[in-house]
């Protein structure tokens, strides 16, 4: 079974997608998938489904989704376990979108750091692509809504900027620098996106851009929250208007490796042995040089 979160409820068995469309059973597969490999009493149920106001005789009526949702799910139906005083969904790591995406953000942290940028860059990749919306869009449970998607929404940022950071370590900022104006119209207050753009312009041979992208962020920081941009964000702009030279690109390295031996090729013929072919010549001129008294 795969069932995905990070957008509208997404449930598929063996490859086969299948509709939840009442909205009570997809807040309750939603929670318990959120809390996958947990148990969950009822009554603590019914409290998140039902926003804190459960009607009378919510624990039947409880039991009567689970019932529905399990018919529906078919083989996959079982993973839904009664476990006295409620229910735990059992799923392996790679059957749920939000473990999937924090293994990847976790990996690509830490590829971010040991500086393994190729690693970084296709991990966190991976995850961002996870993402279809906004986490629980359907669940139809506020709660959920409220308490767990604001931390998936800054884990997807602070992935996106480690990507963009792993990117530019690559050389592909001709391709971050559109990717990163789009995260900076999304999160305007967010300086550092607009750093990792500054720099992927610069490199860009555009440091107008550059210098137009900093004045953007900067008023819409003063606008905003009446405050100027940070020293990061002031110490690029004095670079880029110094064209400090920290701030080339890294040079790209051999098809082999860094460590790869350079090949040069030959742009001059190699010296000359001897004359052969000419003996007519050569007669003439050992002639010459006889009757000039020069001994060959």
């Amino acid at each position: 079974m795969w069932i995905g979160l990070l957008g509208s409820l997404q449930v598929r068995v063996d490859g086969t997608a299948m509709a939840v469309p009442a909205a009570r059973q997809r807040a309750l597969l939603a929670v318990l998938a959120v809390r996958a490999g947990e148990l969950v009493p009822t009554d603590e149920l019914a409290e998140i489904v039902w926003d804190g106001m459960p009607p009378g005789g919510a624990a039947a009526t409880i039991r009567n989704y689970v019932k529905r949702l399990r018919y529906r799910l078919g083989s996959a139906g079982r993973q839904i376990v009664t476990s006295r005083p409620g229910y735990r969904l059992e799923v392996a790591d790679d059957e749920l979108d939000l473990r999937v995406f924090s293994r990847l953000c976790r990996d690509g942290g830490a590829a971010v750091r040991a500086e393994d940028w190729a690693a970084a860059f296709g991990g966190l990749g991976q995850a961002l692509g996870l993402w279809r919306g906004a986490p629980f869009a359907d669940a139809g449970c506020e709660r959920l809504q409220r308490e767990q998607a604001p931390p998936l929404s800054e884990l997807r940022l602070q992935a996106a900027e480690w990507r963009a950071e792993a990117g530019l370590a690559l050389g592909r900022h001709g391709e971050l620098a559109s990717e990163l104006a789009e995260w900076c119209a999304a999160e305007p207050l967010r300086e550092r996106f607009a750093a990792l753009r500054m720099l992927a312009l610069y490199r860009s041979g555009r440091q107008a851009g550059a210098l137009a992208a900093y004045q953007q962020a900067r008023r819409m920081l003063v606008d905003e929250l009446g405050v100027e941009p940070g020293e990061e964000l002031r110490r690029l702009h004095r670079q880029v208007l110094a064209r400090d030279p920290a701030l080339a690109a890294p040079d790209a390295a051999p098809a082999g490796g860094p460590d790869a031996a350079r090949v040069v090729p030959r742009q001059l013929p190699a010296a000359v042995a001897g004359f052969g072919g000419r003996s007519g010549e050569l007669t003439a001129l050992a002639g010459l040089a006889e009757r000039a008294g020069v001994r060959p």
